[in-house]
């Protein structure tokens, strides 16, 4: 419970809060961030279906960053809980658990206009419905688990990298069979200090492929529950090759927000029809570099003029035809031995 605590904290601080130094707040606001004003929401839980949770439990933080304090209760039968009490300001949120579910987290809504957001000594708006979605825990599995942080592999050729191992194929590492397909590539851009850099995940097999889907961020388990089986794109490229003003978005990254779905190890039988596949899914933010290598040796085969770098964090379901995507992070298949790199932190 600290660590989801700890977790709901960050979340506020990144949603804002109203500094004291801020000369364009209105002095009733400043008083109350200061002193405090009253607060009132009605959280409604329900479950992914529609239907009311009860005797969930509700912990609401109040307070400032400096100074917070929690307050716990439960839902009813119609899955509703009112939260009220004074605060020193209106970003707050909290969380709702269950036995059987994921935690799920919510936060009071910001109206954005500084002139609304207190009235008669109340935060606005006053007693608004939030909506909360409890998704039910069904079956957490073991899973190799891995994080990749940009290790080198080739430029300007595909590089494998079996998910089962947590490492690259052979001959650029330990592993077998290949999850999937990287190719970086690169070069510098004229007249400019910056680097183009190119990557391409793609499928293994035929058949197999990538689902690019958005993470469910309010949630402990951002993810689906299971892989599809149809719909799987055969590459993923994620390309920056034009000079764009610091920290814009790349388009095409897959950002800290999404993950991808993937499906590798196709089998066939005698007429070509899937008989078997492993799924698994890759957490954004997927990052990569691209970088010439000082130390290359032209008489090395497996040394090249130029390098890549990918960071991301990947999990593999072993079992053949399980699309299964919800990770036991007390289980994580992979041998941590060598391995600085094991998956072992909340899936959140």
């Amino acid at each position: 419970m600290k660590k989801m605590m700890l977790v709901v904290a960050l979340m506020l601080t990144a949603s804002g809060c109203y500094s004291l130094d801020e000369e364009v707040l209105p002095s009733e606001v400043r008083r109350a961030i200061r002193y405090g004003a009253k607060l009132k929401m009605t959280l409604r839980i329900v479950d992914e279906k529609g239907v009311p949770v009860t005797n969930a439990l509700v912990s609401v933080v109040y307070g400032t960053y400096e100074y917070q304090k929690t307050v716990n209760g439960f839902t009813d039968i119609n899955g509703l809980h009112v939260a009220e009490d004074v605060s020193t300001r209106n970003s707050i949120g909290g969380s709702v658990a269950k036995d059987g579910y994921y935690t799920s987290f919510f936060k009071f809504p910001d109206i954005g206009d500084l002139s609304r957001i207190l009235e008669n000594g109340r935060w606005q708006p006053w007693n608004p419905v939030i909506p909360v979605i409890l998704r039910e825990r069904r079956n957490p599995i073991p899973m190799y688990a891995v994080r990749l942080a940009f290790e080198r592999f080739p430029s300007d050729m595909g590089v494998g990298y079996d998910c089962e191992k947590g490492d690259f194929v052979e001959p650029h590492g330990k592993g077998k069979t290949a999850d999937f397909i990287i190719t970086m590539s690169g070069g510098e851009i004229p007249e400019s200090r910056r680097t183009k850099r190119r990557l391409r995940l793609s499928a293994s097999d035929e058949g197999g492929g990538f689902i690019r889907k958005q993470k469910m961020k309010w949630c402990e388990f951002v993810s689906e529950h299971e892989a599809p089986v149809y719909g799987y794109e055969t590459d993923i490229l994620m390309a920056d090759e034009v000079e764009r003003p610091f920290y814009e978005k790349n388009p095409g990254d897959i950002a800290e927000d999404e993950y991808l779905i993937f499906k590798s190890r196709i089998i066939r039988d005698e007429e070509g029809n899937i008989v078997s596949a492993n799924y698994g899914k890759i957490y954004g933010k997927l990052e990569y570099v691209f970088a010439n290598n000082v130390n290359w040796d032209p008489k090395n085969p497996l040394s090249t003029k130029s390098y890549g770098g990918i960071k991301c964090v990947c999990f593999f379901n072993p079992a053949p035809n399980d699309r299964n995507l919800e990770f036991d992070r007390t289980r994580n298949l992979l041998d941590p031995k060598g391995r600085k790199n094991v998956y072992s932190s909340p899936e959140f």
